[in-house]
Formats: C-alpha cells, structure tokens, sequence
C-alpha cells in the first residue's frame, strides 16, 4: 500500500488571506495596526474603525471572539480583552491559542497543554490518558480538539476536556461540518477514513490517493492519486471522485462557494464544480475575494476581478490582508486603506500598516515541545548512527552529506564539521575517521638540478577520498539560549532516553557526564557544561 501523506500547504504564503469566508462570518474581529513606522500597535475592526491605537510594542494577534494575544517583554504571551481600554487577564504562557468555542489551549514552562476560559481559569488541565501522557493539542474546530500522547497516537476531546474518540490514530486532522478525517495502521498498511463525531466510519478512502486536502470545504476535499502530487482533483465527503485529478491542475486551494482556485505549474486560475475552468491560468497569484470574486496578482500588484476579468474598485494594489466578514485593507506599505465587497473605498481613514498574522493551531508541552527541537537537532541516536551519519561510512559518503563537495576542499583535515542552526540551539556535528580521509594523488615528474642533471620527483596532481579510512567518531555540540537556557537536565534526559530506546545501557552516571556503552561496541558519553551539552559516539 501506498504511504498516504496529507496535503497541508497549498502553496499559499498566508493560509488566513486564502482561506473561503464567502457567506461565513469570520470569528476575527480585529487586526493590528500602526499609525507610522515608529508607532506602537493598536487594532482595528475587520470593517475599519479603530478600536485602540499606540497600546504594544510587540505586534498583537488578531482578535477573535473578542480575545487576542500579544508577548510582553519577556517574550510570554498575555491575554486581553479587546476594548478600547485592554485588560489583561490570565497568566503568562510560553504558547498561547486563540478563544475558539469558549476555551483556549495555552502551555505554561514545564507544564503539560491546558484549556482556559475567558476569565483566564484553567478549564482543565491534559495530562495524561490510560496512563500515557497526553503532549500535544490543537484549537477546537467544530466542538472537537484533536490530541496527541506520547507514543504519537491521536484522538478528539470535546469542550468539557472528555475524551471523546481516545488516542488511536497515526493521522487525525482537524473536525469540519461533523466530519474528520484520520489514518490507522493495519497489517497491510495505514488505512485512511471519514469519522463522524461518535467515531464511526462514514468513508473508507481509495487506497490510491497518497495526498488530501486537510479539511472538506463545500462538502469537497482535493486529492491526488500522483507520487509527485502533481495531478489533483476533488472527492466528496463520501470518498466519491467528483472532479477526476488532471496534469492541468498541479495543484489546488479548497472550494469557496462556486469555485476552487487551480495551479498549471506556472499560474493560477479557477474551475467551477464541474471541474470547467472558468479563469484561465494567467495569473502570478489569485486568491478568493468576496461573493464569488478573486484578489489576482501580476507578481507586483493585485486587483479585485470578477469571472469576466474585469477590474473592480481601487486598482494596482501592492498589498493586501485578504477579505474577512466582506472587507480587506489594501493599498501599499505605509498607506492602507478600508475596501468593501465592490472593492471601493470604506470611510475616509487611512492606515500605515495593517496585519493579518498566520495564528498557531497546534499547542505541544513545554517537555515535548523541547523533545521535538532536540529530535529535529539530532533525529536519532542508534547503536549504527547519531543523525544521519553512520559509523564505519566512507570519507566520500561523509564528506558529500557534511557538504565537502571535493576532496581538495578537505585535504588536511582528520575532522569534517557542519554548522547547525535551531530554534534556541547552535552548534555543530563533527565526524572523524580511523585514517586520513583525503590522500594526494602524485606522479614521478623530472627535474633538474642547478647543474642541469635530471632526477624524478612526486608531485602533487590532486587528491581523492581515502578508501581505507572509515568514520569512528561521530558528535555534536549544542549551545542552549532561549527557551532552552538552563534546560541542561531535561535535555539530558531526552538524549539518554533516546539512546535507550535504541540498546545503549548506561554505566557511569555523573552529574556532568553520562557515559553508556551497546552491544556493538560504540560508547556514547553525554557531557554537560552550563549552558552546552556535547555528545560524542565512537566505536
């Protein structure tokens, strides 16, 4: 059976000014703001009335439900009404979601992901499941929160924090209209279904299908049944095909209304329900605008059209928030300004800058969250490799994954080294070897002497990867800042956990130094110094 992978990114730079709000009333009901390039943030309503100007240093979220967020000086996240006088309510959180159905999912320092209500008290608090820890949840989406515990199986709470459909799947995405869709592995492979809210199988998916749209919009969902993604077309909440997939299409944005925005591999365009196309590819982008209308974009500038390709309202436009409940602030950097559905001007008022950022929808622990950063620095540590690099590999393999892309480039060097940079964590992996990994390639060359007597002599006429010398060392060096600094403990701990997890077994345990060996002789040490954790693996 095919690997199934789902389609998130629809190759939109800001999901928000893609997304479909025709006929919707959006929950956001403000945007943040500027008066000038000096200014503090204040916000504004989607249909242009200033609310509060000159507030926060630091750029707020949108407000949604009449909540947003903004970090403070720290760099926590703090709640606040959305008043002309903000309150603040609440803590101050490492993550922070928005206030969707009531509740919002927030992560204290070392804590487990808990729900608040709008006063700022703890709903409930998602430690743990059957015994196994609960590490990550999303925002709620029609009523349901998606999950996960920390063997990577997922399930759906509801607002009261119950577990509804209990952590079982490999994929689970978001609920929408009542339905979700998720993934679970079987002896034959990962079968992928439609579950309604009571957990029951309302569709089993073509197995052929190896990517999907994360939600169903218009009761239609695309899919692809390519290798390269690179024909798609659209199924009904039932699994039927209903626009057969097609090279035209290259990719695809979910419907809105009537239509559904296409890519030819070049530019955008749109098709109706019958898979008609109705706006020929000739656009550098086109995104959805409001009753049936499109924001098209030449790569420089953006205008609101109808079907005909007719320009409406205010022309040329660099920039744009996208429409939400019917309007959108556009213009250019430094003067926005309110437009209507018809793409005309709204009220007098201009604006220096106006944001519609990206919002967050999936929330781990702070121990996960960790977890993860480290895993994405190191991916593994095995009893044959730590990352992708193997022991006893060849120089040359070495050398093209440490990004030495000739032998000249490494001439004189016993340790090949690589630079990397994470979120709150520098530093870099090194790998040496039993022998030199270049040599010289000589050839007898005749000389003569002052006295004009010939003689032979080796002379260098390049180099090339030593053969005989294998990879024996293998480390890294992590430098912590940020969220990490002074997390030298758990950090080691999720190190000696993975090393475990793959046959190390430890021998000597010191406060600054962990030392395990395996079965196929490699020791392992885990040093730790304040701020810095080193690992090194030899055989």
């Amino acid at each position: 059976m095919k690997n199934f992978r789902i389609w998130v990114v629809l190759l939109v730079a800001v999901a928000a000014i893609s997304s479909c709000s025709e006929g919707i009333k959006s929950d956001i009901t403000h945007l943040p703001f500027k008066n000038s390039q000096d200014s503090k943030w204040g916000l504004v309503s989607t249909d242009g009335k200033v609310l509060f100007a000159e507030q926060f240093a630091n750029m707020p979220s949108v407000a949604v439900n009449g909540i947003f967020t903004v970090k403070n000086s720290a760099g926590l996240y703090e709640y606040y009404n959305a008043s002309e006088t903000p309150q603040k309510f609440g803590g101050e959180y490492i993550h922070a979601g928005l206030f969707h159905e009531n509740l919002a999912p927030v992560v204290l320092s070392e804590s487990p992901v808990s729900f608040i209500d709008k006063t700022g008290k703890t709903a409930f608090e998602l430690k743990e499941f059957e015994g196994v820890k609960i590490v990550a949840a999303t925002n709620f989406s029609d009523g349901m929160a998606m999950v996960e515990n920390a063997t990577g199986l997922k399930g759906y709470i509801n607002t009261a924090g119950e577990f509804i459909i209990k952590p079982q799947y490999e994929v689970a995405l978001p609920f929408n209209a009542g339905l979700a869709l998720v993934g679970k592995k079987t002896s034959e492979g990962t079968i992928y279904t439609l579950m309604n809210k009571s957990g029951q199988t309302t569709a089993t998916l073509d197995t052929r299908i190896v990517a999907i749209h994360e939600y169903f919009s218009e009761s239609l969902a695309g899919y692809t049944m390519s290798e390269e993604m690179d024909e798609w077309g659209f199924i009904d909440i039932s699994g039927n095909i209903v626009i057969p997939a097609d090279s035209l299409r290259k990719a695809v944005k979910p419907f809105c209304g009537k239509y559904a925005i296409f890519w030819d591999g070049m530019l955008w365009g749109a098709i109706n329900r019958k898979g008609e196309v109705v706006i020929n590819p000739i656009y550098a982008s086109l995104e959805y605008g409001p009753e049936g209308k499109f924001i098209a974009g030449d790569g420089e500038k953006f205008n609101l059209i109808d079907l005909n390709l007719k320009r409406l309202g205010i022309e040329n436009f660099s920039s744009h928030t996208g429409y939400i409940n019917g309007y959108a602030f556009i213009g250019e950097p430094g003067r926005f300004v309110s437009a209507n559905k018809s793409g005309k001007q709204n009220g007098e008022a201009t604006y220096f800058e106006v944001a519609n950022p990206s919002i967050n929808e999936l929330f781990e622990s702070d121990i996960f969250s960790i977890s993860g950063e480290i895993r994405k620095f190191i991916s593994i540590i095995a009893q044959d490799r730590i990352g992708n690099i193997r022991f006893g590999q060849t120089a040359e393999a070495t050398a093209s994954q440490m990004g030495y892309p000739s032998p000249e480039i490494a001439k004189g060097m016993r340790r090949f080294s690589k630079s990397i940079d994470g979120k709150d964590i520098k530093g870099s992996m090194f790998a040496e070897f039993s022998d030199n990994p270049v040599i010289e390639i000589t050839e007898k060359q005749m000389s003569r002497d002052m006295w004009g007597k010939a003689f032979y002599e080796d002379v260098v006429t390049g180099y090339s990867f030593n053969e005989e010398a294998t990879l024996s060392d293998i480390g890294y060096i992590m430098h912590l800042s940020g969220q990490f600094k002074g997390k030298e403990k758990p950090i080691t701990g999720i190190l000696a956990s993975m090393a475990k997890s793959s046959g190390f077994k430890i021998v000597t345990e010191k406060e600054d130094e962990l030392i395990f060996s395996s079965e196929s002789e490699i020791n392992l040490h885990i040093i730790i110094k304040q701020g810095e954790i080193e690992i090194r693996g030899s055989r």
